[in-house]
């Protein structure tokens, strides 16, 4: 799935989340990264699976979320896109309704979902991170929500 529409969600602004990362292990803190990440890109596949095209189904079937490469150390990626990737595959003609051709307008699918799903990915994100770090990290140091 090298061929993936590119879509990022950077979290900005969460100084207390990311001070509350940084005391736990490295191993530690990419895992909980990892499953935060993975579950606001299972928000965006769902969406996806509902915008697909719906012929026989395979197209549906088809996406996937598979942990992305990234040339910076640290960093966690994950990927949503067509299991095969652009033009290759049983699908190869998921391209043809994400961009359209000559013939055929476009009729996006991937893309649209990431736009409408972008916030409530990020809240689950976040909301993920946090439980995560209560989980992880010693009874002295859990996160605490701020009283009402």
């Amino acid at each position: 799935m090298e061929d993936a529409i590119q879509g990022t969600i950077e979290i900005q602004g969460l100084d207390e989340l990311e001070a509350q990362l940084k005391w736990l292990p490295l191993h530690v803190r990419r895992k909980v990264a990892r499953d935060a990440l993975k579950a606001g890109a299972q928000v965006i596949k769902t969406q996806a699976e509902i915008n697909a095209p719906f012929k026989t189904g395979a197209l549906m079937q088809s996406i996937e979320v598979q942990r992305g490469r990234s040339r910076r150390r640290g960093t966690v990626n994950f990927v949503v896109g067509v299991s095969k990737g652009w033009f290759k595959g049983d699908q190869f003609y998921a391209a043809f309704h994400e961009f359209g051709t000559s013939h055929q307008p476009a009729r996006p699918f991937l893309r649209p979902a990431f736009d409408t799903t972008r916030d409530r990915a990020l809240s689950l994100i976040i909301d993920v991170l946090k439980r995560g770090i209560d989980k992880k990290m010693p009874a002295r140091g859990r996160f605490l929500e701020p009283e009402p």
